[in-house]
């Protein structure tokens, strides 16, 4: 009777997403691995339009499903932008992220999801407990490079982690090899709080050796379980208004980012826009996603202000342009580290200050996107890291001694952990963070009259005067409009 149950509600989630995510337009599909995704390509081989689909597998398990359901199989390769990608999943928690890789296909699957514009997760009853690691007990899978897994093995239980080379049983003597030749390690940390998922995937794929991991941070957009009592739950991770209430910090934060990125978009991006600025930073993700979701995007130029902005660019399928090419700038959104009252700005916590400012400084119109945080009526109340300022590297010990005599406490920003010594920007300067406590408004433009004097330096992140309107997302879910 238990098995029963089991495969009844996989059979409910997979067919039910299928019905109630397959859009009359889509034609590549993303195909998962695992027992449920066996339902949804048994339903999509059942539509009578099946051949106008092309389907990318995750797995040698998932190309023989495409095949012996009649669909047409594509790869990877080929098709590299997807409409929609289901699959399932060993563990799902309550924001939708996931454990996945018990079949040894975590680099396919979250490479297939990553491609996908819609990533739909199916899974029964036993799968959905809310935190990752509660019950789950195999540990999250690790793709790693055959040749490193002593070294990886070490690294993980340095970090806490109960971690063992997989098995290939009675299949054969040894380890498991994965399709792409690698091995797999299962390294157990126990329950995963929610808010420590991502930062458990960086720090685990920043070991050399981990090809990737298989946590799957907000991916999924929907998940469809199939219950016991033979009912369907469909779990959004999009956030309702009416439960901002209980969000925790970090929800709230990133879902105001969304508010007033969307919003600027959406109120400033006229018909007779063609060449559009793009910032750098963390709100600006919602910007290009916007941007990406216009009707117009093929007539769009997009100019980034880093390396950042220039993936976000390509990853939303639109055209990437440069500040030498298009030095006339319709219009630019970028965000904020803070914003005063005169929406004068503290930028370049990303170090990408001096980009920033000339894309800005080129644009009829600059717009600043930033959640509630940001803005604190006054700058360096809020921020407690100093203005950042680009500078020479030879010049930097001089720079230190004149920003001391003015008042300030600046050190130069070092790289750490990511690389020994300092922080070296896309331009191959320096970055000094001088803290110069609360800037009265009245004296923003003088401060960044007087360090731009200074010989050595680049460029401050001090935007005195550049930006017209700023939408800032709050915590209630609406969108205030500030304007100058």
């Amino acid at each position: 009777m238990g098995e029963d149950l089991i495969e009844k509600s996989k059979k409910l989630a997979g067919y039910s997403a299928v019905d109630q995510n397959l859009d009359p337009s889509y034609k590549f599909i993303g195909i998962g691995s695992g027992s449920t995704v066996v339902y949804v390509v048994e339903r999509l081989g059942q539509l009578e339009n099946k051949d106008r689909f092309i389907c990318i597998p995750t797995s040698f398990q998932a190309k023989e499903l495409i095949i012996q359901n009649g669909l047409r199989l594509g790869t990877i390769e080929e098709f590299i932008e997807i409409d929609i990608a289901f699959d399932g999943a060993d563990e799902i928690d309550t924001d939708l992220n996931l454990i996945k890789g018990g079949g040894a296909c975590l680099l396919q699957e979250k490479l297939v999801a990553s491609c996908s514009k819609r990533f739909v997760v199916v899974a029964d009853y036993r799968k959905n407990t809310g935190k990752l690691g509660k019950d789950w007990r195999n540990g999250v899978p690790i793709e790693v490079v055959s040749l490193s897994y002593v070294k990886v093995l070490k690294e993980l239980k340095l970090m806490g982690g109960k971690a063992q080379l997989r098995d290939a049983g009675k299949a054969k003597a040894g380890p498991v090899i994965t399709d792409n030749g690698n091995f797999i390690i299962d390294c157990d940390f126990g329950e995963i709080d929610i808010d420590k998922v991502q930062n458990l995937h960086l720090a685990v794929k920043s070991i050399v050796g981990v090809v990737e991991t298989g946590l799957f941070v907000r991916m999924a957009q929907k998940a469809y379980i199939g219950n016991a009592d033979g009912t369907l739950s469909v779990e959004k991770a999009a956030i309702s208004r009416k439960f901002y209430s209980t969000l925790k910090m970090s929800d709230l934060v990133e879902q105001s980012k969304k508010l007033s990125a969307f919003s600027a978009v959406d109120d400033n991006l006229k018909p007779e826009h063609r060449i559009i600025g793009i910032g750098s930073g963390s709100t600006v993700v919602y910007v290009a996603e916007r941007v990406g979701q216009n009707v117009n995007k093929k007539e769009f130029v997009c100019i980034p202000t880093g390396f950042q902005s220039k993936q976000l660019i390509i990853d939303n399928g639109l055209r990437l342009g440069s500040i030498e090419e298009y030095p006339e700038i319709d219009i630019a959104f970028d965000g904020a580290d803070e914003i005063d009252t005169s929406l004068n700005c503290i930028k370049g916590g990303g170090a990408c200050l001096l980009q920033e400012k000339l894309v800005a400084d080129c644009s009829k119109e600059f717009v600043v996107v930033a959640d509630y945080r940001k803005n604190t009526g006054i700058l360096g109340k809020g921020w407690k890291k100093g203005v950042p300022i680009e500078v020479i590297p030879g010049a930097y010990t001089k720079i230190l001694k004149e920003l001391s005599q003015l008042g300030g406490k600046p050190v130069v920003r070092s790289g750490l952990p990511a690389k020994a010594g300092p922080v070296i920007t896309d331009n191959g300067m320096f970055i000094i963070d001088c803290d110069f406590g609360e800037i009265p408004v009245s004296k923003v433009k003088e401060l960044n009259d007087k360090i731009k004097a200074m010989v050595g330096v680049v460029e401050t992140g001090l935007f005195v005067e550049m930006a017209k309107k700023a939408y800032i997302g709050n915590a209630d879910g609406s969108v205030t409009t500030l304007t100058v």
